[in-house]
């Protein structure tokens, strides 16, 4: 378990490092892939939320960024998708669940 709470606030500092590098520079691509970021974090607490209510979410339709350039990795991208994994343990979503990238 303690492996499991590491693993996820290295995750979690991932993240937020890359929000702080999207906010810290001025650029129009850095505000549209942090709305991105955003949103999809919105879609998944809620997604969430409705699970642990007893409701049926088979499928979330996530963003993909525009440009993959400032980030090191995604779970869309070849190779990373151990990611989302781990995002469904922190957002407490089922196993099952399927994330579709857009």
């Amino acid at each position: 378990m303690q492996v499991v709470q590491a693993v996820i606030i290295v995750l979690i500092g991932i993240i937020s490092g890359k929000i702080v590098s999207f906010t810290t520079k001025s650029s129009p691509y850095k505000c549209i892939a942090l709305e991105l970021v955003l949103r999809n974090h919105y879609e998944l607490i809620n997604a969430g939320k409705e699970y642990k209510d007893g409701g049926t979410v088979e499928k979330i339709v996530l963003h993909k960024l525009k440009n993959d350039t400032f980030a090191q990795m995604m779970p869309y991208q070849e190779g990373y998708g151990y990611i989302e994994v781990w995002m469904k343990k922190y957002y407490e979503l089922p196993v099952g669940m399927v994330l579709e990238w857009e």
